[in-house]
């Protein structure tokens, strides 16, 4: 649990760091606010080194495309081999976190997605 914690905290400081730089860019950022309401995170049994996982968070969050993402993730494939549930979870969240930039907020549960705009519910994404 500690440790889930830690990598919740650090991915919460990457945010706050990389709003931070465009601020001092003074550039023009879209925030999209994404609520994951199932388990979405590289599993310390798949990527064991602390330093490695840290690694491929970061390169998530900081993607800007959804190439980017694919990118990463085939980078983890060949490095740990297939994917577990968590990480699958967590790689396609950003993806749909890019795909859908022109949202104000997305929702995403067990069986469904749910994407704002506007302050009201625009889209209603069913997972089969």
């Amino acid at each position: 649990q500690s440790g889930h914690a830690y990598n919740v905290g650090f991915y919460l400081y990457l945010d706050m760091l990389e709003k931070a730089i465009y601020k001092l860019r003074e550039l023009s950022y879209n925030e999209v606010e994404i609520e994951i309401n199932i388990p979405a995170y590289l599993p310390k049994e798949y990527v064991q080194d602390d330093e490695v996982r840290l690694y491929f968070y970061e390169k998530i969050i900081n993607a800007k495309t959804i190439n980017e993402i694919e990118i990463i993730e085939s980078e983890i494939v060949d490095r740990f081999g297939k994917l577990p549930k968590e990480a699958e979870n967590l790689i396609n969240a950003y993806k749909l976190k890019l795909k859908y930039s022109n949202c104000e907020k997305i929702i995403i549960n067990e069986k469904e997605i749910f994407l704002f705009k506007n302050g009201q519910l625009c889209f209603k994404i069913l997972k089969v």
